[in-house]
Order: C-alpha cells, then sequence, then structure tokens
C-alpha cells in the first residue's frame, strides 16, 4: 500500500516544513508525517544535513523518549527514510490517527469560527493541561525551540480530546523557562484572551508577577512571513510575470469577516487571470462597487464567486496606481506597497488587534522596477464609522463603541507603533454575537513603525467633527478610552 501512496492517501494539512497525508494502515486510519529533504543546500548547510538526524528521525526518538515517561505522549508507529511524495524525497513518521485530531492553534481559532466563544470550563481544562505537559517535557529537557501553539497537538484518549507534545522534532532548549512561556504568550495573543494567558503563567508560576511585555519575535511571526512568500501560513503563486502568495489556513480569530472555514482553498490560474483582467479594466466596468478611485489608487468590491479564497467571505481589491517621477524611482528599492499594506496588517493582526483580512497579493515586475501591483482583503462586515448611525444606539452603547476605538489606537501605540490615519472613514463597524457594535481598522497603511503619542487620536477627533451625529461628549469617551479609563 505504501508503494502506491498516492491512491491510497489524502493530504489533509500542509506546514511550512511537513505535510500531513491520512490513510490507512494496518486496519487502522493512520497519519503520516512526510518532512521532505532539502537537497538545495550547498557548502556546509549541505554538510551539516547529511551528519545530523533529519526532522522525521529527530521526532521519532523523541516521541519514543516522551512514550517512556508517565506524560501521555503520540504513540509512534514507524519512521520511513527516503519516502517518496509527490517527487518529493523526504523521511516519515507514522502515527495513530487519533494522535493528531489537530494542531492547538487549528482548534482555539476552530472554537472562535465555529461559535463565536468557547465553552469556560473546556478552556481553564485546556490551559491546565498544558501547563502540566510543559511542566512534564521540562523535566525532560525536551521543551520544543521555538515554543509555539504548533507544538501540542490536540489527541484523543477516551472520547475526550486531550493536549499532547507534538512538534517534538525541533531542538530542545530544556527546562521550563520564563522566556519560553513569554513566546508561548505571544504567539498565542490573536487567538486568546488575556485572563487565560495570565492563568497559565499563573499554574505554572505561582509566586512571580505577571510579565508587563511579551517578546516582540512571536508577534512579528506572521508579517515576516508575508514579506517571504511560501513560509506557513501563506503560499506562493504565480501567472502571466505575476508573482505573489496568498493565505493557505487562517491563523487566528476574525468574525468580523464572516471567514467560515480554517482552511483556504488557493485560487485557480483562470480565476487570477480573470483578476487581472478585472483590475485593468476596473475604471470601465460599471457593475463593480468601486468605494475608492483616486490618484493615489482604486478600491473596490470583486463580483462574487471569482475567487473562491475568502472562505466564504466577501472580496474587496486594492490597486494601487504608479507614483510618478523621483517616487516611482524610489518605489524600485524599498518594498511594494500594497506589501507594506500587507506587513504592516499582519503586524497588528499578530497582536490581536482587529483589522481587516489580507487574502493574496500580486506584483509584476521587470527587472527590479515595480509595473504594477494589488491586493485582495476579506472584507469587513458592517458599516464605516464615518457613515455609522450613532443616534440609533443608546449613550452607554455609543460610548463604549467610541472607547474602544479610542483603546485600540492606545494599544497600537503600546507595541511602538503609530497611527498616521485614524480618520473615521478607515473603520469599520461590526455586530459581535451579543449584539454589541465593536470598530475594526481596514486601511493599516498610515501606520508606522515608530511611536507618535497622540496623532492617532487627534486625526480620529478631528474626523469625527465631520460626522453627521456628532456630539461633544464623543471626543470626551474617545479620549477616555485612549487613557485607559
Amino acid at each position: 500500500m505504501l508503494r502506491d501512496f498516492s491512491s491510497h492517501a489524502k493530504c489533509v494539512d500542509r506546514q511550512a516544513d511537513h505535510s500531513v497525508w491520512r490513510l490507512e494502515f494496518a486496519g487502522a486510519n493512520s497519519l503520516l508525517l512526510h518532512y521532505p529533504r532539502r537537497d538545495g543546500s550547498r557548502g556546509v548547510g549541505r554538510w551539516r544535513s547529511h551528519l545530523r538526524f533529519s526532522p522525521a528521525q529527530r521526532q521519532f526518538a523523541r516521541l519514543r523518549s516522551l512514550q517512556s515517561s508517565d506524560l501521555q505522549a503520540p504513540r509512534v508507529l514507524a519512521c520511513l527514510s527516503g519516502f517518496t511524495i509527490e517527487d518529493q524525497k523526504g523521511d516519515a513518521v507514522l502515527i495513530p490517527a487519533r494522535d493528531r485530531l489537530l494542531t492547538l492553534r487549528q482548534l482555539l481559532v476552530g472554537d472562535a469560527s465555529s461559535s463565536g466563544r468557547s465553552n469556560l470550563s473546556d478552556a481553564r481544562e485546556r490551559l491546565a493541561q498544558i501547563v502540566r505537559v510543559l511542566v512534564a517535557m521540562g523535566r525532560l529537557n525536551m521543551i520544543p525551540d521555538p515554543l509555539d501553539l504548533e507544538a501540542f497537538w490536540i489527541a484523543e484518549r477516551n472520547g475526550k480530546r486531550v493536549v499532547v507534545p507534538g512538534a517534538t522534532h525541533r531542538s530542545g532548549r530544556g527546562a521550563l523557562s520564563s522566556r519560553a512561556l513569554l513566546e508561548l504568550g505571544a504567539d498565542a495573543l490573536p487567538v486568546s484572551r488575556a485572563v487565560e494567558r495570565a492563568r497559565v503563567w499563573r499554574l505554572a508560576y505561582p509566586q512571580g508577577p505577571l510579565p508587563r511585555r511579551l517578546p516582540r519575535g512571536p508577534l512579528d511571526r506572521f508579517a515576516r512571513a508575508a514579506r517571504h512568500a511560501g513560509e506557513h501560513p501563506f503560499r506562493p503563486l504565480g501567472v502571466d510575470g505575476w508573482h505573489g502568495l496568498h493565505l493557505a489556513e487562517l491563523p487566528m480569530r476574525v468574525p468580523w469577516c464572516g471567514v467560515s472555514s480554517i482552511r483556504l482553498n488557493a485560487p485557480s490560474i483562470e480565476s487570477l487571470r480573470s483578476l487581472i483582467d478585472i483590475a485593468r479594466d476596473i475604471e470601465d466596468r460599471t457593475e463593480l462597487e468601486v468605494f475608492k478611485r483616486d490618484p493615489s489608487g482604486l478600491v473596490a468590491r470583486l463580483p462574487s464567486g471569482l475567487l473562491e479564497i475568502g472562505g466564504g467571505s466577501s472580496l474587496i481589491l486594492k490597486r494601487p496606481l504608479p507614483k510618478p517621477g523621483i517616487r516611482g524611482f524610489v518605489q524600485t528599492l524599498r518594498l511594494s506597497r500594497v506589501r507594506r499594506g500587507f506587513v504592516k496588517t499582519w503586524r497588528l493582526l499578530g497582536r490581536g488587534i482587529a483589522c481587516e483580512l489580507p487574502l493574496l497579493l500580486l506584483e509584476r515586475r521587470v527587472g527590479i522596477r515595480l509595473i504594477d501591483q494589488m491586493a485582495v482583503y476579506a472584507a469587513v462586515r458592517g458599516t464605516v464609522l464615518s457613515d455609522f448611525d450613532l443616534d440609533a444606539l443608546d449613550d452607554a452603547t455609543r460610548g463604549r463603541l467610541l472607547a474602544r476605538c479610542g483603546a485600540i489606537l492606545r494599544r497600537i501605540e503600546s507595541f511602538g507603533f503609530g497611527h498616521f490615519d485614524a480618520k473615521s472613514s478607515n473603520w469599520m463597524i461590526w455586530t459581535d454575537c451579543d449584539q454589541e457594535p465593536r470598530p475594526v481598522l481596514i486601511d493599516a497603511d498610515g501606520v508606522r513603525g515608530y511611536p507618535y503619542p497622540g496623532k492617532g487620536i487627534a486625526r480620529l477627533a478631528r474626523a469625527m467633527t465631520h460626522h453627521r451625529h456628532y456630539r461633544q461628549a464623543d471626543r470626551d469617551w474617545l479620549f477616555s478610552g485612549y487613557r485607559g479609563r
């Protein structure tokens, strides 16, 4: 059966360094984790890859070590060296399917996508299981490096889902440290609440004070991946001289976008060509809903069914126009505007700030010269703040809404950024499952990588004075949220 693998197995997950295949082995459902070999490396890197064990062999050895301890761990069936899948030679590990139902990140995102909230007792039990796994792995000096949500799997034990150690092929850093726990908290920031992260810290360090800052590296994980196509959770794509990337798996909760699935489909070649044709002739297409048309670029809603990448959500096309003169020349020396917007938006999403969801990016270059560019975002369900009917809300709800806008700007500055264009037309108001209006940023181009205290809130307060339902108390509510009161 393994010789005729492609006809008996199905790919169920793709990560940055391995793929997961489901098959039936020895009369039971099993999973095969395939790690392709990197034979293209040269020099010292190639010799290092030959001298040390492959990721699959390291994972096999570490899982065997975990099984010999009193820790609940996935049961490993076999390690296959030189196994080829889809013309990619590599190594593989075979485990029972019930020992890896999904990763911890997929579970957390799926809980929020399905119901909007998770069961409190289940969440507390899950947090306690994570701490028990970390403490047990720390005793064995097998804490993975880096420590993130992919380092935990969800397995089935006696009809219940439990947290077990997962990505143990990584190099161990030894015992559990506060630094490793902070990295885990930073990676879980977009898919967890502050009280949950504090509970994990208290369970691990009952007497120590709560940390005031999280390490920046894990917070910028998705922003770094957006700069380099092909890194998880993105996949590279290209057609007719255009190159870019698309989001393959939803890494966080975005209930304001209406994305109905965790794994997102890859766009077909025909749909990409249709998208390029629409972007070129967007000014002549009267059937499109155009939100913005000025010398800086175009923003329009795409026809439904054009791209099957949004998980059921409506799609927004952004197409910046080339700059004339010296500004166009400088554009070739830096990241394109759509990629800068991608990176900025993922920096905010990685820090748990509600923003529109970037899905796809395309660029066309001749050498280093940028010729054209476009990006596709998932549309936010709701109304633009500049057109939102504030008088339809009671005073308490109206005050909470505006205070949340100020709190978001304050949080952006607390991470070391500044928002220079936080006007009311760059906010969407959506209603959550509790019928509570909440603000979402829809344009991160005005975010800069350095703080400018008070710049964003001043811009928003100035724009709100032109709102048709503006009151003097609105300014006070905005600044009360910005001050954290």
